[in-house]
């Protein structure tokens, strides 16, 4: 909620946020599949009260033999869908190898004894502590808002 509410108001003075239960999938594993999950978040969360449906799916993804962690967000006014992605963060190798077994969040709070799955977030622990979930979050909510206030 707090990324979503530091990005919309870069874009707009008024504005209301709240929070809608959504069915989800389980953590996905490319950036495809986070895709489809937001998409299908935002449209479960609009609706004709509330004028925009927002979707955000954390993911995991491997590249070259590495897996790094991201996320992706969608926006959805009713008929058309706008979307953001973020920064990588690489996931240590002990945690990678968990994956086949465990959602992200899992593995962390089993191999640090921390649960990570909200507030501060995995990428605050990638990163030290210098960027947290809100912050990671924030960045591709703004690609998002911004690919919809500039439609060309």
């Amino acid at each position: 909620i707090e990324a979503l509410k530091n990005s919309a108001e870069r874009f707009y003075d008024d504005f209301q946020v709240e929070s809608v239960a959504v069915e989800a999938p389980d953590q996905p594993m490319s950036v495809e599949e986070a895709r489809n999950g937001a998409k299908s978040r935002a449209r479960q969360a609009y609706s004709s009260d509330n004028s925009l449906g927002i979707g955000i799916e954390g993911y995991v993804e491997e590249f070259e033999g590495k897996m790094f962690l991201s996320v992706w967000c969608v926006l959805f006014d009713g008929e058309e869908f706008f979307e953001g992605g973020g920064g990588r963060s690489r996931l240590p190798e002990k945690i990678a190898k968990m994956l086949d077994e465990k959602e992200l969040g899992e593995a962390i709070m089993q191999l640090m004894g921390e649960d990570l799955r909200e507030g501060k977030g995995a990428v605050s622990l990638l990163t030290e502590g210098e960027i947290d979930r809100p912050d990671f979050t924030e960045r591709s909510l703004i690609h998002a808002f911004g690919s919809m206030e500039n439609r060309w």
